[in-house]
């Protein structure tokens, strides 16, 4: 099967996410690496300061890491629909109609330049020297599936006027739970550190 038929194949599938495996899986033991980290910090070796408030720092800093980690690494993608393709980048997220694409670059990464004149780089697939030594299979595969995406376009009115959007999306729905979770952690090792200051 040619390489047009088989994006054609996977755009009428349904929804596509496109991003580096080896990115996704490098930010995952990165990921994985900052929680061992978190949990030898708040359980075994707190440092010098062994109060709450001290082990309630350093888990908020070690999270922290943690999060930006993943949502660097980890997060970014591209997802291809029949009407538009999403950008998912660190902080913002792009929904952008097949229509509104009026070129893309892919040197040293994939950039999308809009009819608008704005352009809008895909942090997904940014350029990097490993892709450069040894081929980008993941931005070929993007640049095929975005082809075949602006071929079959939607028609009509209704489609020439849809505007490309963008919004925030960080998930803050998450963030109280994370910082529950991580209080009781702390405060559980806390009271059972035998240096700690918890009273007796």
């Amino acid at each position: 099967m040619s390489h047009v038929k088989r994006d054609q194949a996977e755009f009428l599938a349904g929804v596509i996410r496109v991003q580096r495996r080896g990115t996704v899986v490098f930010a995952a033991l990165m990921v994985a690496g900052m929680l061992a980290l978190f949990g030898w910090d708040v359980l075994f070796d707190p440092g010098v300061d062994h109060s709450l408030a001290g082990r309630l720092f350093g888990a908020g800093v070690l999270v922290t890491f943690t999060w930006f980690i993943w949502r660097v690494g980890g997060y970014p993608r591209i997802e291809v629909t029949p009407t538009h393709l999403v950008v998912r980048n660190p902080i913002l997220t792009h929904e952008i109609p097949w229509r509104a694409i009026d070129a893309i670059e892919t040197f040293h990464g994939l950039t999308l330049a809009l009819w608008d004149r704005r352009e809008i780089r895909v942090l997904a697939l940014s350029g990097s020297m490993l892709a450069d030594l040894f081929g980008d299979r993941t931005l070929h595969r993007a640049e095929g599936l975005i082809a075949v995406g602006r071929r079959n376009a939607p028609a009509g009115p209704g489609a020439l006027m849809e505007l490309p959007r963008r919004r925030i999306q960080l998930r803050w729905l998450l963030l109280p739970l994370v910082l529950v979770v991580v209080t009781i952690v702390v405060w559980a090792a806390w009271q059972a550190d035998p240096l700690g200051g918890a009273p007796t």
